[in-house]
């Protein structure tokens, strides 16, 4: 997976002042375009803190745990990167991924979730994937 983000074409960086241009209605419609050297993988241990402690090379001192990770592996730069995701906001980011309009995304992974707090945990992943050039177009009418 790796080697696939490291070979993937680059792709354009999604730049915030774009977002002035798009009204509520437009963006709940649009779709979000990824970059193109990026991979979302699943994993049931940590992985990700497995593999810092490598990088740092110090001990992994829970080498059993049964825990599931979701990261984001992208290039920026020609540099490699890990973003750890929270499940729902993996689940979302799939969703925008796979193609679907950022309303049905929304929709699908936070109908089942409690109203308090949602627009502010939206609005922390979106600012997250900004700050980290995962976007590459929004796509609207």
């Amino acid at each position: 997976a790796m080697l696939r983000v490291f070979d993937a074409p680059e792709s354009e960086v999604f730049s915030a002042d774009r977002l002035m241009h798009l009204t509520e209605s437009s963006l709940m419609n649009a779709t979000l375009v990824m970059r193109k050297a990026l991979v979302c993988l699943s994993f049931g241990h940590a992985i990700n803190d497995y593999y810092q402690c490598v990088m740092d090379e110090s001990v992994f001192e829970h080498p059993y745990e049964q825990r599931m990770t979701h990261l984001i592996v992208f290039r920026d730069n020609d540099a490699l990167w890990r973003l750890e995701m929270e499940a729902l906001e993996f689940s979302l980011f799939e969703r925008l991924i796979d193609g679907q309009i950022v309303e049905a995304a929304l929709a699908a992974v936070l109908s089942d979730q409690p109203d308090d707090g949602q627009a502010s945990r939206v609005s922390l992943w979106f600012a997250r994937w900004m700050n980290h050039r995962l976007l590459s177009e929004i796509i609207s009418d």
